[in-house]
């Protein structure tokens, strides 16, 4: 939804975006597994790698300029983030709340 809203003026369908997201979470998560096969000195790389590999995808899809992206890029990383953790955040209340 957050991609749909940042592109929404591109003519692209939510389906579109929706794709390109399940794309870029399942590189995400097989460069999570490829991490925990790795010494622990050299993963830092995969969180050097995800960031890079979602700001060239947004880039190479959308056809933006480096400076839009990277304003999108942040805007995306920003409000993921912090559906993320008010969706913990609601699992946490909601596991506590039951005792």
């Amino acid at each position: 939804m957050i991609l749909y809203l940042l592109y929404r003026k591109t003519g692209r369908f939510f389906a579109e975006h929706l794709i390109f997201t399940l794309h870029v979470h399942a590189f995400a998560f097989v460069a999570l597994i490829i991490s925990l096969m790795l010494p622990h000195s050299i993963s830092w790389v995969i969180g050097v790698w995800i960031p890079a590999y979602l700001f060239i995808a947004m880039r190479t899809v959308y056809e933006e300029s480096r400076a839009r992206t990277a304003v999108k890029f942040s805007v995306l990383v920003i409000s993921y983030n912090v559906m993320l953790f008010l969706a913990m955040l609601g699992v946490l209340v909601a596991i506590f709340s039951f005792r």
